[in-house]
């Protein structure tokens, strides 16, 4: 499993990082990566970086938590994405973009291994296969199971899956 962390407060990443490895399941400290700031975050994740579990602060500097939940939800619907703040006054917006999770900073240590045990519960059922198609403007991932067929027409392959057609 891949799992992102975004938050502005190191010492809240050094927490982060150590509840998700205590949990005994992930195996290599590799499959977390953690981010400052929103902006790096956003930039690795446009370029193609994916991940299965997105951790995020919501108040940071420039680019909040809510704005990246926003696109990650927009254009990867199978990440799960898990909010940690100080403050309840985000928990609507943050549902609104179907959120798995609001966690408050101060009940960290008590709620985070029982969700993230979920999310890991949750995840290990969808082990699904997908095939990655990256254009110059965009990368999606299309589960294998939605692909109906695919068709080569000159230089391009048309994909036909249950949602969309891509080139």
């Amino acid at each position: 499993m891949k799992i992102a962390v975004v938050d502005d407060s190191r010492e809240y990443l050094e927490i982060l990082e150590r509840e998700i490895l205590s949990l005994n399941v992930l195996g290599k400290k590799d499959n977390i990566r953690k981010y400052d700031n929103a902006e790096s975050f956003y930039e690795e994740w446009k370029q193609g970086k994916q991940f299965d579990l997105c951790i995020l602060d919501i108040e940071m500097p420039g680019y909040n938590g809510i704005e990246l939940g926003k696109e990650i939800h927009e254009h990867s619907k199978d990440t799960v994405v898990i909010f940690v703040t100080s403050h309840t006054k985000f928990a609507l917006e943050a549902y609104d973009i179907h959120a798995y999770h609001y966690i408050l900073k101060n009940r960290l240590s008590d709620k985070l291994p029982r969700i993230l045990r979920e999310v890991l519960e949750k995840l290990g059922e969808q082990k699904k296969e997908y095939y990655v198609l990256r254009g110059k403007e965009y990368t999606e991932r299309l589960l294998l199971d939605d692909i109906y067929y695919i068709n080569k027409v000159k230089k391009h392959a048309i994909f036909y899956t249950s949602i969309i057609s891509f080139k």
